[in-house]
């Protein structure tokens, strides 16, 4: 019984110390595609500029998302 409550103890520790780590958040960058230009977007306030840019100068515009 001792070993299974020492292992237990191990087990139970490096949950703790996992549980602690710091979980990386990962946000997406779009890529904003139009028959004349392409450019990147590092936020969703940048997609929107881009994509605005686009209508305002009447051009059709794909956006593909990539997870780095």
């Amino acid at each position: 019984m001792d070993f299974h409550e020492a292992s237990l103890r191990t087990y139970e520790a490096l949950q703790r110390i996992e549980d602690a780590q710091p979980v990386p958040t990962v946000e997406p960058t779009f890529f904003v595609i139009t028959e004349t230009w392409q450019e990147w977007a590092l936020n969703q306030d940048e997609l929107k500029e881009l994509t605005d840019d686009a209508i305002l100068d009447g051009l059709a515009y794909t956006i593909e998302t990539c997870p780095f």
